[in-house]
């Protein structure tokens, strides 16, 4: 999702080549990022990003 939102707006089928996906994902990635900007996708991501830290250790 972030990488079509950096792009910006270029028709389905030549974006999802660039990103090697299927037109499909990038027309679903857009419907999905519907209400979002950079600088929120950036917090949600750098948010679960960091709530990743530690999982998986054995005390």
């Amino acid at each position: 999702m972030a990488r079509i939102t950096s792009i910006g707006n270029q028709a389905s089928a030549s974006l999802a080549a660039r990103l090697g996906m299927k037109d499909w994902q990038v027309d679903r990635a857009r419907r999905d990022l519907t209400g979002w900007n950079e600088t929120s996708l950036g917090m949600a991501v750098g948010r679960r990003a960091g709530g990743c830290r530690g999982q998986g250790r054995v005390a």
